[in-house]
């Protein structure tokens, strides 16, 4: 299944990850994104809990760029693409450690909505295993995620998945795009890519920048490169 948002952003791509509760905060960093090809603007679980989907609205608004909800999805796939959908989403998180038929209902309803399926595998045991069954079931995108009490608690960083991340690029070889987050710095979106990532997620690095426009634009740049 060809992920319909390489068709819509230049990859690799930056994807912003905006999980605050101030909505108008978000908005504003989201604008900074206007005018750039190679950014994916993410509305984040706390702005969906708290705002609920025209936080989706507003952000794809105010950016102009392709826009995920990352509603980690985890039952009820069908109605939670299509509130997603009708928010404008182009693409929505389903968590990796939910049932198979959980995840099929999501790709079925994604194939009839023009939406692309990211499986987040957060907390899998095993993600390489994972991700190459999710390929076989026609995944578009799969996500390498570790989480924020993770990366507090237990001081483990996205970076800790480099080799894994190397490792699931050549198992899947290139009909998959690859996402990777949790904690990532700026000056490290490099050797992501470099490990097959096609998309970079940073988020606090921008979100508490004291300059978030000169964040965006830097890390865009940054990307850019490859």
């Amino acid at each position: 299944m060809r992920a319909h948002v390489k068709n819509k952003v230049k990859l690799p791509a930056l994807q912003i990850a905006l999980d605050l509760t101030d909505l108008a905060k978000a908005v504003r960093i989201a604008s900074y994104a206007n005018g750039l090809d190679n950014i994916i603007v993410e509305a984040g679980t706390p702005l969906i809990k708290k705002y609920g989907t025209y936080s989706i609205e507003v952000l794809k608004a105010a950016s102009g760029t392709p826009t995920l909800a990352d509603m980690k999805t985890m039952d009820a796939a069908e109605l939670e693409v299509d509130i997603a959908g009708s928010a404008g989403a182009d693409i929505i998180t389903v968590l990796g450690v939910a049932d198979d038929a959980t995840l099929t209902k999501a790709l079925n309803k994604s194939r009839k909505t023009g939406l692309d399926i990211q499986v987040d595998l957060i907390s899998h045991p095993q993600p390489v295993e994972r991700s190459k069954e999710l390929k076989e079931m026609g995944v578009p995108i799969i996500g390498f995620h570790t989480g924020i009490d993770v990366q507090y608690t237990k001081s483990i960083r996205a970076d800790s998945m480099l080799g894994l991340l190397k490792q699931a690029r050549k198992e899947l070889g290139d009909d998959v795009l690859i996402s990777v987050a949790g904690g990532i710095k700026l000056d490290e979106i490099g050797s992501f890519v470099e490990a097959g990532a096609d998309i970079v997620v940073v988020g606090s690095a921008i979100t508490r920048s004291s300059d978030p426009r000169r964040a965006i634009r830097y890390a865009s740049y940054l990307i850019n490169r490859f």
